[in-house]
């Protein structure tokens, strides 16, 4: 099914009902992501250990 919108008439909606850019709205899903990732990992526990003493 094709919807026959122009990419910029796109961003300009999401930014006027959302009050925020779609790149800006991208990265903050990348950086909650990451953010849980390090939380919710062991990988970065022993790294982050030679840093605290």
């Amino acid at each position: 099914m094709a919807v026959h919108v122009s990419p910029n008439y796109l961003c300009r909606l999401f930014r006027k009902e959302l009050a925020i850019s779609v790149m800006d709205y991208l990265m903050e899903i990348r950086i909650d992501h990451a953010k849980r990732l390090l939380e919710n990992t062991n990988l970065f526990k022993g790294f982050r250990s030679c840093f605290q003493g």
